[in-house]
């Protein structure tokens, strides 16, 4: 049964997540024949308090790399400390890709049975600190969208010491931006509340405020920003 459900959340995963990784590309590849290396940089973390991943679990992933070819089941981690991915090799290996992994999406199905995916991308135009081999979270990306919502975690370990003691305290930090894009390099940077978020957008204000209004939107919050922006993409 177990082996049955994971076929099926495969199945589940490759045809949703090809489509917006495909574009040019007609093969798909198995995780098998992807290649890699032993990482350059530890993935060892020890006693840290939060977690510098952004699953700790193996994730089912589809990855695009750099040379055009696009992978499906393969076993992911993205390090948001390091801001790299791996892959999980023959004997549980950790690997690092040998080329450089330009898209990728990963899967989970939360406690409820849902399938949920998660889509991060980079090439976008330096900003913040990134560079173009940052990866960036597309929230709102479906291929009709005018406006697509990107988020960036930067996941930070600071130290301290208890006073008059030997002990040190490893914690892990995020800090999150938040970007509007219309699909080109360049991104918009934004604050989650209202008027930044509409300002942002640029147009169609009154319908934004009064969908906002109607609905009891906070846009403080990330599902509520959303909501609004898939609003704005519809009409």
């Amino acid at each position: 049964m177990m082996k049955t459900n994971r076929f099926v959340f495969l199945s589940l995963l490759a045809l949703i997540c090809v489509p917006h990784l495909l574009k040019a590309q007609a093969e798909v590849f198995i995780a098998d024949a992807v290649s890699g290396n032993p990482p350059m940089k530890s993935m060892r973390y020890t006693d840290v308090h939060g977690s510098p991943f952004f699953n700790d679990n193996w994730l089912d992933a589809v990855v695009k790399l750099a040379d055009g070819k696009l992978y499906k089941g393969v076993k992911l981690k993205y390090d948001q400390v390091l801001d790299e991915v791996f892959f999980l090799g023959q004997n549980d290996a950790v690997m690092a890709f040998k080329s450089p992994v330009l898209e990728f999406k990963m899967a989970t199905v939360s406690v409820d049975g849902l399938f949920n995916e998660t889509y991060f991308v980079n090439g976008f135009a330096p900003i913040d600190g990134a560079t173009e081999k940052s990866y960036y979270q597309k929230l709102v990306y479906e291929n009709n969208s005018r406006i697509q919502l990107i988020k960036r975690t930067i996941k930070k370990i600071y130290e301290s010491r208890v006073y008059n003691s030997a002990v040190t305290d490893k914690t892990v930090e995020p800090i999150v931006y938040y970007y509007l894009s219309d699909g080109k390099a360049v991104l918009k940077r934004i604050k989650l509340d209202r008027k930044s978020i509409i300002a942002g957008i640029g147009n169609k204000q009154d319908e934004l405020e009064r969908f906002a209004e109607t609905n009891k939107l906070n846009l403080k919050k990330e599902e509520d920003v959303i909501k609004l922006l898939i609003y704005y993409n519809s009409i």
